[in-house]
């Protein structure tokens, strides 16, 4: 057994460094008195009794008389396993009350300050993909009627489980009775795993059409909310870019337009690849 290793995993787990390093060395012995255990564990002789005494309480050994002699054992590490993980679960439920409190007092704090602007709730950027994929699946699970969309590349969903998640929120909403459009940017680079994405999610409902090319990124939900991305951005690399979420009547209505328009123009699934092969597409609607 690497000791050091052992003890300060201890310490990470919620023991302090003296209890660490007694409960190590009990591990080594049978039974052990304070005056073994302050030789083996290096922990003053003074702090291994008050040491001790804690570690009794809180059940991580066991305490033995014999005559005016003490006798300790450590508690079976499984045992104290279980001691340990009821302080963490203590912890965190203390943690969530503070934090309950503590968003709350700050969200009335940020809704005071943005209140002198009301522009300022109408348009959210978000910059990172972790805020922009929660930001995305909040606003699907949020809709009741309909989604449209532009969806090319950069992705925020850029591995699997990230496109599952996607995947599994978008076929709830269609199950729910969202009607989901949406316009796919052929691209080489992303075909590979796109394909079979847009096949399940086809499979499930989407109402799907591609084109060679997009103007941008574009979600629009219910006709009310916008989630936008421009596909290049000066600074950024391709991997990193801005969306905003914007809620304004007018420009919704704009860019409902603009997405009916590039639908109108757009082909569906067959009759693309079709076209893409050279063959004669198939009569479509």
């Amino acid at each position: 057994m690497d000791e050091a290793k052992a003890v300060k995993n201890l310490i990470d787990l919620g023991m302090n460094e003296r209890e660490a390093r007694i409960y190590v060395a009990l591990l080594r012995m049978a039974e052990a008195t304070p005056a073994m255990l302050h030789r083996v564990s290096g922990v003053p002789r003074t702090k291994t009794y008050e040491t001790l005494d804690r570690m009794v309480s809180h059940g991580y050994c066991n305490e033995r008389h014999e005559g005016r002699r003490k006798y300790f054992r450590a508690t079976r590490p499984t045992e104290v396993y279980a001691l340990l993980r009821k302080g963490w679960d203590l912890e965190h439920q203390m943690k969530c009350r503070i934090a309950e409190d503590a968003f709350q007092a700050l969200d009335t704090l940020f809704l005071n300050s943005s209140a002198t602007d009301p522009s300022l709730e109408q348009i959210e950027v978000i910059r990172s993909k972790e805020q922009i994929n929660i930001k995305f699946q909040a606003l699907i699970n949020g809709t009741s009627t309909e989604v449209l969309s532009f969806t090319r590349s950069p992705y925020a969903a850029s591995d699997e489980n990230t496109r599952a998640e996607v995947k599994e929120v978008q076929k709830q909403a269609i199950v729910r009775g969202v009607q989901i459009r949406t316009i796919y940017m052929v691209e080489t680079q992303d075909w590979d795993w796109l394909e079979g994405f847009i096949g399940e999610l086809e499979s499930a409902g989407e109402h799907v059409r591609l084109t060679e090319n997009l103007p941008m990124k574009m979600f629009i939900f219910d006709r009310q909310q916008v989630l936008i991305a421009l596909p290049s951005v000066p600074g950024l690399t391709g991997s990193d870019f801005t969306m905003l979420a914007v809620e304004d009547q007018g420009f919704t209505e704009a860019c409902v337009v603009l997405f009916e328009t590039f639908w109108s123009q757009s082909k569906p699934v067959a009759a693309f690849v079709a076209v893409r092969n050279g063959d004669t597409p198939p009569s479509s609607s």
